[in-house]
């Protein structure tokens, strides 16, 4: 009787044991669900998925800072993580309707300002060569450190409308009373444009050189040099459908962009045209073969970004026979830019989606001892809005036919440039 007892008892003592622990669960299991600001953690081998990324919970402790990794990471230094394709991007709405690049499960991107930017690229040369959208990066860049901020966000309103474009304060973030440099429409004319960027009078003050000439058909030249606060950017123009590019096409730099006495007149931007039309140019040579001439053209190089763009694919072949001359160009660092997304890539899915260009560019561009800036990754999120109904929304990002962007994606796609660059020095 004593041992039946004991057992009883026992199993009585476990039962309640039980019930106790189950309670626990379910008062725990209520209280995590009335906690909204409890994390959910998931195994760093474990890659969340997109249902996983939208359900996270507002984390206890803040995003570590992007540059305090590189600066502590020697693996990080280079920035390659920023923009690669398994770093998740996010791009944040703001009150005024544009949006700001995001890294919410990686780290918190710095946002540099116009100062810091000038310290980062004292004493450097910047090459771009690319589609009109790297045109655009490039203009916006210069503008930015020129004048301490980026150009407007959006443009000018439609006629017979007003800004709806507001930023916390009230104030507008159109192009209301000059004309926007990243949207060369409001200029009207190709040549009017070309005039005001490489004039004193224009947005660049004399320290833009624009050595251009814009025809319909195969002559089109848009060589650009800026330089002040001890930085030159050069942006050079490479056209061609498909992988046929067509060679770079350019007049001679005059050097008036350091002093600040670029001073160009219609008249010069006539004869331009002149001699484009007659095939008199001062540089026609393919990309392939003409790296000795930059170097002769162009002095000495520090960083060069190359991107083959809209026009269409950058094949194996091509990036085997460009990277390592950029490599060999620059004295610092090279890189191969993505193409952004938009309704053209829509259009060109075999060969201009993010996965298939890096499938064909990726590898040789490391081996070649360059960066990836794969901005066709940062932008894949537009790709979405080319085909939107909502022609109010779509107007928010692009400007024109679904392609071209509105000045704010250029002013996020150059802050993460800077990152990139500059976070660790």
């Amino acid at each position: 009787p004593t041992m039946v007892s004991i057992t009883r008892a026992s199993s009585l003592l476990v039962m309640m044991i039980g019930f106790v622990v189950a309670v626990l669960i379910v008062v725990q299991q209520l209280f995590l669900m009335r906690n909204a600001t409890t994390p959910i953690v998931y195994s760093t081998q474990d890659e969340p998925t997109s249902f996983q990324q939208a359900v996270i919970a507002v984390k206890e402790e803040p995003l570590p800072k992007c540059d305090d990794l590189m600066k502590k990471h020697h693996f990080l230094r280079d920035g390659a993580f920023l923009t690669r394709q398994g770093t998740h991007v996010a791009w944040k709405l703001r009150v005024d309707g544009s949006r700001e690049l995001t890294l919410p499960l990686l780290c918190k991107l710095k946002r540099y300002t116009a100062d810091e930017a000038r310290q980062c690229l004292a004493h450097k040369h910047i090459l771009t060569i690319g589609d009109s959208l790297t045109r655009y990066q490039s203009i916006s860049l210069m503008y930015f450190l020129e004048h301490g901020e980026y150009p407007a966000r959006f443009g000018r309103p439609k006629k017979g409308h007003n800004c709806t474009h507001f930023n916390e304060q009230g104030e507008s973030v159109c192009s209301v009373d000059v004309k926007n440099v990243c949207m060369e429409g409001e200029y009207g004319k190709w040549s009017y444009f070309h005039q005001q960027l490489g004039d004193i009078s224009g947005p660049f003050r004399g320290h833009l050189e624009c050595s251009c000439a814009r025809l319909k058909g195969d002559s089109d030249s848009e060589s650009l040099l800026y330089a002040n606060h001890d930085i030159r950017v050069t942006q050079l123009f490479e056209s061609g459908w498909d992988i046929k590019p067509r060679p770079i096409l350019g007049f001679e730099f005059k050097g008036c962009s350091a002093a600040g006495s670029c001073n160009m007149t219609m008249e010069e931007v006539n004869a331009k045209l002149e001699r484009a039309k007659n095939n008199d140019w001062d540089w026609n040579t393919s990309l392939s073969t003409g790296f000795d001439l930059l170097k002769e053209k162009l002095g000495t190089v520090d960083i060069t970004i190359y991107n083959r763009g809209l026009w269409n694919q950058m094949t194996t072949a091509m990036a085997q026979d460009l990277m390592p001359k950029f490599r060999d160009l620059a004295t610092d660092r090279c890189f191969y830019k993505s193409t952004t997304q938009s309704q053209r890539t829509r259009k060109n899915p075999g060969s201009l989606r993010p996965t298939a260009e890096s499938d064909r560019v990726l590898a040789q561009t490391i081996a070649a001892g360059c960066g990836y800036f794969d901005v066709a990754h940062l932008t894949s999120y537009f790709e979405h809005f080319a085909s939107s109904s909502n022609n109010e929304e779509l107007e928010t990002v692009f400007w024109d036919a679904a392609v071209h962007f509105t000045p704010w994606v250029y002013e996020e796609l150059n802050n993460m440039l800077l990152n990139v660059l500059c976070n660790a020095s």
